[in-house]
């Protein structure tokens, strides 16, 4: 694991940072040991705690993260879990320590600069501990039991560092006085304040507590001219707050409206060494002429806490220092309880006619909702059958362009009800008719009437309602209604959708008032086909050899597809970069390249590949343009690099659509479609593909559905590929995810099987380049919709 907690207080409780009750962590295998323990085996796991200016109010505590030397003993004495902690000016005012240290391969454990007033230890002192600095209030020897000590204790492994240089033992009880962000400033009119005072190691720039104080009086640590302790002073021990001003906001010398604390992040008061990512505290025009709260530097950061970040402020032309958040649905009227069909308006500015694309989010999950705008007004439209019964976190996203920035604005609990719903989120019927709604009325019945797109009577149901909720087939006795689609002979019917009127009934013996409730879907259906399809491969010339260093979109190309075309199911063809027509039908060529320069040829190419009967997958590594509704491939401002590929308009270039009148409509859906852009994932482009926004394993969607298995992989893209990080870092990161990726997703394992497609994901998130920075730290996060459990070859 990998924690931090910095400027938090936590008052009473448990924090046990230990293995589950009962359970160890293995080790790496040892000679002599049982065969079958192997497979339980490892190598150290690396984490790192750090716990830096807390306040821990009479809380217990277990550091004991690693049973390893312990409890295998014999000849295997080093740590299964190779975690450092590092223990920095907190206050820990009562309660107990544990400490069980690890030998981490980052380094001893560390405690310094601590505050301890009458803490219990109890501490494994065969296990390197280094500890200085640190004051003490000693707990009375009545309360300390066997086992445990007063203080923290020299360990006696013999690593060469003398423990506890610097310990303070304070001559009378510390003496702690309310303050406006917490109740344990210390009084410096009190006798243990001397020797609290400048006794710590290091300055406040060396801890990172320049803008901060332990004084009710708020003066800085740092030597701030005007409010700081002298050159020289050492940081005090113990916990710090946030200097205040006189107004009881945080000090601000430059008065720019954003505080030292935060333009100074870094906590040394030096602007000097960090200018490539911070802004002067001192004055409040850093850069010439830009005023620092609408500096780039804050692009990414929410100054005054209303869930808009600098690049959202300047998209909605807000003030970056006042909560203004126009999506803000705390602020907006909305119903605690949705039913059925929901609309209701979002307050965007008016003259905001793109930039941006925005969705709605129910718990951190895209909704089945649709944000449209008509005359100058923004609205949601969400369906909420299409989700459980329950309670969730409503909110909007923002995809800002064009760097891509995701803009999260603060959402709102709401419940959702309905008398009956579809968990399962799929509209959608192949070979089979599959109905599974849920209800409200347990252990009832149920009775449906299905008409086909002529309105004839196709079947009129009945049956019982489980424990759950959910509908029980009257023929099969499981979930869910089933009725084939096919003729005598195995053909398809003849009708593009089913209509289901849907009524269910409460148990009597329950007493539920109202007794009954009515829903009607429209489920269309899909041609289902046999064969995994031709490919289309096509790519923009998204970084140069001159802004990337040696690394090109054509060599990352290269790179990605050879496993691909060098595929046995791609007759071991690598070929070069080239445009190549396909033949319509089901045994056309297998595979095409396609790069999609400035002409509107090559794109007309491109869309005429798409098109093809036989084609069912796709790899697209260029601009995905989301400020158009439903996203597009290529850069929307220019007609002639747009496929226009959006559900949301009359006519999709694949005429895979979502009628409002029949819902999903599939003409030509694909089974495979990475799209390898900016935010791709946030966008309706898998709709536009025939790839419903909904996952489910293949089994239930080709054995339920009668469907055929099929997923659409893209990015929840915070930033642009390029537009925030050196090209060079973005190209060799996502050179190195692409090859690992089609190399896992293509080639069978060492025990001959084949990968899924969301175990080839993980493998390529662990791919990052260890020379540049890992690409995923700047939250490229991938995203599948459909079949995470989907092979390359089935």
């Amino acid at each position: 694991m990998s924690l931090q907690m910095r400027d938090c207080a936590v008052h009473s409780g448990w924090i046990n940072l230990g293995e589950p009750h009962g359970q160890v962590i293995p080790p790496v295998f040892q000679p002599g040991w049982p065969t079958n323990f192997q497979r339980f085996c490892g190598p150290p796991i690396p984490c790192a705690v750090s716990l830096f200016n807390n306040v821990f109010d009479r809380v217990f505590i277990n550091l004991d993260a690693d049973t390893g030397p312990t409890w295998w003993s014999g000849p295997y004495t080093d740590p299964t879990i190779d975690l450092q902690l590092t223990a920095t000016n907190n206050t820990f005012r009562g309660g107990w320590l544990s400490v069980e240290p690890i030998n981490a391969s980052a380094g001893n454990w560390v405690f310094e600069n601590n505050f301890f007033d009458q803490t219990i230890f109890a501490q494994d002192q065969y296990q390197p501990l280094d500890y200085g600095y640190n004051a003490y209030w000693y707990a009375a020897g009545s309360d300390i039991g066997v086992g445990q000590t007063n203080r923290l204790i020299q360990s006696t492994n013999n690593d060469g560092y003398t423990d506890g240089q610097h310990e303070v033992s304070l001559s009378a009880a510390p003496v702690f006085t309310n303050g406006p962000l917490g109740n344990f400033y210390l009084d410096t009119t009190q006798s243990p304040w001397s020797q609290l005072y400048g006794a710590g190691w290091g300055s406040p720039a060396d801890v990172g507590l320049f803008h901060f104080t332990s004084r009710v009086d708020q003066k800085k640590e740092g030597p701030d001219p005007a409010w700081g302790e002298p050159p020289g002073h050492n940081i005090n021990i113990g916990a710090h707050y946030v200097a205040l001003g006189s107004s009881g906001q945080p000090k601000d010398s430059d008065t720019d409206g954003i505080p030292d604390y935060v333009e100074n992040w870094h906590g040394d008061g030096n602007y000097q060494v960090h200018t490539d990512t911070e802004t002067d505290w001192q004055t409040a025009y850093t850069a010439s002429g830009v005023f620092d709260p609408t500096n780039s530097i804050y692009a990414d950061t929410d100054l005054e806490g209303d869930g808009l970040p600098g690049v959202a402020e300047n998209l909605f032309g807000t003030n970056p220092l006042v909560s203004d958040n126009p999506l803000d649905l705390t602020k907006i009227a909305l119903p605690r309880v949705f039913t059925g069909a929901a609309r209701f308006p979002l307050p965007i500015p008016p003259a905001l006619d793109g930039g941006f694309s925005a969705q709605l989010s129910v718990s951190g999950q895209p909704a089945a909702a649709s944000v449209l705008k008509a005359n100058s007004e923004w609205t949601v439209q969400w369906d909420t059958t299409l989700i459980a019964n329950g309670v969730y976190w409503l909110g909007v996203d923002l995809v800002a362009q064009p760097e891509g920035d995701t803009i999260t604005c603060p959402g709102k609990l709401v419940t959702v009800s309905n008398a009956i719903c579809f968990p399962d989120g799929l509209l959608l019927a192949g070979d089979s008719l599959y109905i599974n709604p849920q209800t409200v009325y347990a252990n009832g019945t149920w009775a449906m009437q299905i008409t086909d797109d002529q309105g004839n009577l196709f079947a009129s149901l009945t049956g019982k309602v489980d424990a759950n909720g959910f509908f029980i087939d009257p023929t099969t006795s499981a979930q869910g209604v089933s009725l084939s689609l096919l003729d005598d002979q195995g053909a398809p019917l003849p009708s593009d959708y089913y209509t289901a009127q849907i009524t269910a009934y409460a148990d009597p013996a329950s007493g539920a008032p109202g007794g009954r409730g009515t829903g009607t879907k429209v489920f269309a259906v899909e041609k289902k086909w046999t064969r995994p399809g031709q490919w289309v491969i096509a790519y923009q010339n998204l970084f140069t050899g001159s802004s990337s260093g040696s690394i090109s979109t054509v060599s990352i190309m290269s790179a990605a597809v050879s496993d691909v075309y060098g595929n046995n199911a791609f007759k071991g063809y690598t070929p070069p970069v080239f445009e190549a027509n396909l033949s319509a039908g089901e045994n056309g060529p297998e595979y095409t390249v396609e790069f999609l320069g400035n002409t509107a040829s090559d794109w007309a190419n491109f869309v005429g590949y798409l098109l093809q009967s036989g084609t069912r997958n796709l790899f697209y590594l260029g601009h995905c343009d989301i400020t158009r509704a439903g996203g597009t491939l290529g850069n929307s401002g220019n007609p002639s690099q747009s496929t226009d590929a959006t559900y949301l308009e009359s006519t999709s270039v694949l005429n895979n659509t979502n009628n409002p009148n029949v819902g999903l409509l599939f003409r030509h859906p694909y089974r495979f479609v990475f799209i390898c852009g900016c935010s791709s994932a946030k966008t309706d482009l898998p709709i536009a593909f025939g790839i419903p926004k909904v996952t489910m394993p293949s089994a239930q969607f080709a054995n339920d559905y009668g469907l055929s298995p099929r997923a659409f992989l893209g990015f929840d893209s915070d930033n642009g590929f390029a537009s925030k990080v050196d090209s060079s870092i973005m190209a060799g990161n996502l050179a190195a995810f692409l090859t690992t990726f089609w190399s896992v997703w293509t080639t069978p394992s060492t025990t001959g099987q084949m990968q899924t497609l969301q175990q080839a994901v993980d493998a390529a998130k662990k791919a990052d380049d260890q020379v540049r920075k890992p690409l995923f730290e700047k939250k490229l996060e991938p995203h599948i919709f459909g079949c995470p459990d989907l092979y390359f070859n089935r």
